[in-house]
């Protein structure tokens, strides 16, 4: 920040629940972009939605974006295990690793009923409002995240919003398969409506990950991995793509919400005409306990520190002979009609652990030495073999970015982020390393860019690494 006069900024490194020195009402708006999902629990999140809204003025808002959504992080997950999978991998496998995807998630997941909850804890909440990502690709950012705005009273708190119009929904409430963006068009132009809707909207961003989740963990006939894939490619495209209703070009404001259908992606779409002022489409999420509104990141960071400790203790003990190869931590265990353990259903080590599916090939060198404590350590795993595939170790975006600034922080040059994607395997990445090391003698590490939203956002089921021969 000292490079630029910006004489009217200030930058504080604080907790995000800590307002002390923050007087009361000082902001217009507060932003929390791309953040919440590093939040601990559901709790702390409410901590600093309070500190927030005390630091907002009246007919303020408070905007959290780049949310994950809890109702499709089972549709999220079954999405990236189905594109890793080999084509062999049986159904109750491919079923168990979207299991402990969840179990071990260490991001925190949202309902978006969670904000609508909120009105009833902070009075001066007068309407929530949803938003789902914009744009026509089709990434992790489009389909499993959402915005959520939180659009504050006036100075005397009312009970209930008067930002709201009512609203013809044109399906009366029920499904709008029927309806297309051509139909809508035209009814908007014959009849130049005040404003209109349509509820429930099948989303194609997300259907055919929704109804493969539903074969994986319904009764289906697929027993593979394989024969699953091969449904889900020949599914028709169902549904409507949220922007192009963007698309119309007509004389009408879009506004686009979550319907409250759970983990079917279904959303709701108005059109309110331009010369109507001040419409909010506020979010009718059905309210519920705090336990269904996020999940619990605190639990996948125990599973993940608890494996290495629980090593760490046997290898004080017990010959190393003794010493399990691999540790599954699991949720709770799987019971028969007889309340005893189904030993049948326990997930299988390479099931979970896809590190010791092949033979392991210890390092070669030095920098293979290096890089293969630096991904056990990004990884939270034992060890790494030189040919194993970071992604199929469990490794994702996240972690990659951490990975590179591991690398950097070990060999003193920057290393870029998509070569962890094209190069997945520490065999294939130690002579960029190599390389890059012979350019950078003086170990110089290069200024910071600025890199856009887009080519951060990497939809992890797009990773699909060929497999090893």
């Amino acid at each position: 920040m000292g490079k630029y006069d910006l004489k009217q900024v200030t930058l504080l490194e604080k907790l995000a629940t800590d307002f002390d020195g923050i007087p009361p009402q000082s902001f217009d708006t507060v932003i929390l972009n791309s953040i919440v999902q590093y939040f601990p629990s559901l709790d702390y999140l409410t901590q600093v939605i309070s500190g927030a809204v005390a630091a907002t003025k009246p007919r303020g808002r408070i905007f959290l974006g780049d949310l994950r959504s809890l109702p499709l992080l089972k549709a999220f997950y079954t999405d990236v295990e189905l594109t890793r999978a080999q084509p062999c991998v049986t159904r109750q496998q491919l079923q168990q690793r979207v299991e402990m995807q969840l179990f071990q998630e260490v991001e925190l997941a949202l309902d978006p009923a969670f904000f609508t909850s909120l009105k009833s804890r902070l009075p001066q909440i007068e309407t929530v409002e949803i938003q789902l990502m914009r744009g026509q690709s089709r990434n992790e950012l489009t389909q499993f995240r959402y915005n959520a705005i939180l659009h504050l009273a006036g100075s005397e708190v009312k009970s209930k919003s008067a930002k709201n119009y009512p609203i013809n929904w044109l399906n009366q409430g029920e499904l709008s398969d029927d309806w297309t963006v051509e139909k809508l068009r035209q009814y908007l132009i014959e009849t130049n409506p005040n404003i209109c809707g349509l509820s429930q909207v099948p989303n194609s961003r997300v259907m055919a990950d929704v109804k493969a989740t539903e074969w994986l963990f319904n009764s289906s006939p697929f027993k593979t991995a394989g024969q699953l894939k091969k449904a889900v490619q020949d599914l028709h495209n169902s549904g409507i793509n949220p922007e192009d209703w963007y698309e119309l070009e007509l004389p009408y404001r879009v506004h686009i919400c979550w319907s409250d259908s759970r983990g079917e992606g279904r959303y709701d779409v108005v059109f309110v005409r331009e010369d109507i002022p001040g419409f909010i489409l506020e979010s009718s999420s059905k309210t519920a306990s705090n336990s269904a509104y996020a999940n619990n990141p605190l639990k996948g960071k125990a599973a993940r520190q608890f494996v290495p400790e629980l090593r760490a203790y046997l290898n004080e003990k017990l010959p190393d002979y003794m010493i399990p190869s691999a540790f599954v931590v699991l949720e709770y265990l799987p019971l028969t009609a007889n309340g005893k353990i189904d030993r049948h259903a326990l997930p299988t080590a390479t099931a979970i652990m896809p590190e010791l599916a092949g033979n392991y090939a210890p390092p070669r060198t030095v920098i293979e030495e290096h890089l293969a404590q630096i991904w056990a350590e990004v990884l939270g795993i034992k060890r790494v073999g030189i040919y194993d595939n970071f992604f199929e170790l469990g490794g994702h975006s996240l972690l990659a970015t951490q990975l590179a600034s591991r690398v950097r922080d070990k060999f003193g040059f920057e290393l870029p982020l998509r070569t962890v994607f094209e190069a997945p395997t520490i065999a294939q990445l130690a002579p960029i390393v190599a390389g890059l090391k012979q350019q950078n003698p003086t170990h110089q590490t290069p200024a910071l860019v600025p890199v856009s939203r887009e080519r951060r956002r990497m939809k992890l089921s797009s990773l699909n690494p060929k497999p090893k021969s």
